[in-house]
């Protein structure tokens, strides 16, 4: 098992380290609120809840397992979160103002739209080799680059940039054929 993603892997001196954990999983989360809701929060409701999953982590941080990774339980944090503001938007608003919002900021085709693409990449994601998934989980969630990936595999940078390349490719082809893309 990978120990870098391990929660004992951010604690230091019975303490966790709150700076690394927001270098190394913001971008992640910023794509977990993304997949879960598309556009439907403001960039400002993203960044906050972020910051109160890694709030709560930081607070909680002498009840976690040092032996599980960070990642999920960040995610499932995350959601929780999510639905806590999806349910805090419905409380204050009342019907009028719903419609307002329906009719002017949120379209849904284009949420549908958007789910749609996130669960075929989804699907094609995990039909990849598992290097490859490694290798597009550090470089889109975890925000690494091509060196650190590299070094952390034990592979050429080359050998990184040539199966990102491969695997934006078929990602690309994928959502061709599912009508999104150049030929549709």
């Amino acid at each position: 098992m990978d120990n870098s993603n391990l929660i004992k892997h951010y604690k230091i001196n019975n303490k966790i380290n709150i700076e690394q954990i927001v270098s190394d999983y913001t971008s992640y989360l910023y794509t977990v609120i993304k997949s879960e809701c598309g556009t439907i929060f403001k960039q400002e409701d993203i960044e906050e809840i972020i910051y109160e999953a890694f709030l709560i982590v930081w607070k909680n941080q002498n009840n976690l397992d040092i032996t599980k990774p960070l990642g999920p339980y960040l995610s499932g944090i995350t959601k929780n979160l999510i639905k806590k503001k999806y349910r805090k938007l419905n409380i204050n608003m009342n019907l009028d103002d719903f419609e307002n919002i329906l009719t002017s900021n949120i379209d849904i085709l284009k949420c549908l739209e958007e789910k749609e693409i996130t669960e075929i990449m989804h699907d094609e994601i995990n039909h990849l080799p598992n290097l490859d998934i490694s290798i597009f989980k550090m470089y889109y969630y975890l925000g690494k680059n091509t060196k650190e990936i590299s070094n952390y595999l034990n592979i050429s940078d080359l050998n990184v940039r040539v199966r990102l390349h491969r695997i934006r490719k078929k990602l690309l082809k994928r959502l061709e054929d599912n009508g999104y893309g150049k030929n549709s």
